[in-house]
């Protein structure tokens, strides 16, 4: 049996290539990636998140605005003053109204274009879903906080006087909301606790 070379990454001699399309703009020719690196494919992912985070809520109207501009940034070779740059809502009217974006995103590869739109959207649900869950959390807390100032004043006078004992911590426990290993190594789920704490209110 004839042995196998294994080949050196090295050895493949692979090279990342940009490949560009041209678009015509008002008679000017106008240069179009086809493909953004990883890396750079995050950074327009997270800087569109976060500019379109409006109150810890994403607005739509801006989540449009900043990622269609940012692939303008991204994926074209037309230069921007700072000044330009300064009023997004009224760059994005220009060029919208004038069709730059249309023909922008018509040049991006479809895999290209849907692989950053997915992704954007998903990770807007999923950031929303954890803002929604800790902001739950956090009614579930500050309605247990006078009982919670309590049971913390209950046991602080049972460790002061070396009289506490396993029961205080359960009706501290009970207090809250959850059983005795949830307490000690607080692994209870957010979404349970508000569950139960729903279901007490009934």
């Amino acid at each position: 049996m004839a042995d196998i070379k294994i080949p050196n990454y090295a050895d493949l001699d692979l090279e990342l290539k940009q490949d560009t399309k041209i678009i015509t703009i008002n008679g000017i020719d106008i240069e179009v990636f086809q493909y953004l690196p990883m890396i750079e494919k995050y950074k327009l992912i997270n800087l569109t998140l976060a500019e379109s985070l409006e109150n810890n809520v994403y607005n739509p109207i801006k989540a449009e605005v900043f990622f269609n501009l940012n692939l303008i940034f991204n994926y074209t070779t037309i230069y921007f003053s700072a000044e330009e740059m300064l009023d997004a809502y009224d760059l994005f009217d220009k060029l919208e109204k004038n069709n730059v974006i249309e023909k922008v995103i018509a040049a991006i590869p479809e895999t290209e274009y849907k692989y950053l739109l997915e992704n954007l959207i998903t990770t807007m649900t999923r950031n929303t879903q954890y803002i929604q869950s800790v902001a739950a959390s956090l009614d579930v807390v500050f309605d247990k906080l006078p009982k919670l100032t309590e049971g913390i004043k209950e046991l602080t006078e049972g460790i002061k006087s070396g009289d506490l004992k396993a029961d205080n911590i359960t009706e501290l426990a009970d207090k809250l909301g959850m059983n005795f290993t949830d307490l000690i190594d607080g692994s209870k789920d957010v979404q349970e606790t508000v569950k139960n704490q729903k279901e007490k209110d009934k």
